[in-house]
């Protein structure tokens, strides 16, 4: 359903917050929202900075989000 949703739209917003004491925490299906959301060539924005998770910082440089560091108005 989520995939479906992602296929039909321009862009995501990904509303990484603080969630298990990580600032700006994005999960494991979030992650995959947004490979998949990168694959189909649609932008990906972030609420917040990315999140200090080593594991996935550069993994999710490569999906070239745009962080709006909380400014929605900045969503084109």
């Amino acid at each position: 359903e989520h995939f479906d949703k992602i296929e039909q739209s321009d862009a995501i917003l990904v509303v990484n917050v603080t969630k298990k004491e990580i600032k700006n925490y994005i999960g494991a299906n979030t992650f995959l929202e947004m490979g998949f959301a990168y694959y189909r060539k649609k932008k990906i924005y972030t609420l917040n900075p990315l999140p200090n998770q080593p594991y996935v910082v550069d993994e999710l440089l490569t999906f070239e989000p745009i962080v709006l560091d909380g400014h929605l108005e900045n969503i084109k």
